[in-house]
């Protein structure tokens, strides 16, 4: 995967410095728009971690399992999936990982498939964003159109750096 625009922005790279950034999205943890989120997220953190559902987990908004116990299969340093909704993932690592210090920033996505209008309400990749407003951590949620079902990567990889850095660029208050 190529990403055009390689260059880091100086300022976004200055904002992220020693910050800590949660990588993960609705589609399940072996997904293409997770992998480039992840990459993106690496070039500007030393402190990422990518924790998303075991399985595609699409449409299921900020919904939590309450019968259902959860597995948590750690796949890495710093990288695991967990068998439940997007929000148990968030949650998991609120309380599994990240007892010494939050993150900063939650990527969601790259969902596959657009979330537009009332999709937003159903969405777990906006979902995952809307409970980290709620915990006072900065989100941002990427999706991308497909055309007849089929996803078209090179427009995320075309547009996803100059994206995130003026999304970065926009202040947000402080909670």
């Amino acid at each position: 995967m190529s990403m055009v625009g390689d260059r880091l922005n100086p300022a976004v790279a200055a904002q992220l410095k020693g910050k800590r950034v949660l990588v993960t999205n609705d589609d399940g943890i072996d997904a293409d728009g997770l992998a480039r989120l992840e990459t993106l997220a690496r070039r500007y953190c030393d402190d990422v971690w990518v924790i998303a559902p075991a399985t595609h987990q699409s449409a299921r908004s900020r919904g939590i399992t309450l019968r259902t116990p959860l597995r948590v299969v750690e796949l890495g340093e710093q990288r695991a999936a967990v068998t439940g909704t997007p929000l148990d993932t968030f949650m998991v690592g609120m309380q599994h990982f990240f007892d010494d210090r939050l993150p900063d920033l939650v990527l969601s996505g790259i969902n596959h498939g657009g979330n537009t209008g009332a999709d937003i309400g159903y969405s777990g990749t906006c979902g995952i964003v809307m409970e980290a407003a709620m915990h006072g951590i900065r989100g941002i949620a990427f999706s991308q159109h497909t055309v007849g079902g089929v996803m078209d990567w090179s427009v995320a990889d075309a547009h996803l750096n100059r994206v995130f850095d003026q999304v970065m660029q926009v202040s947000v208050p402080e909670t």
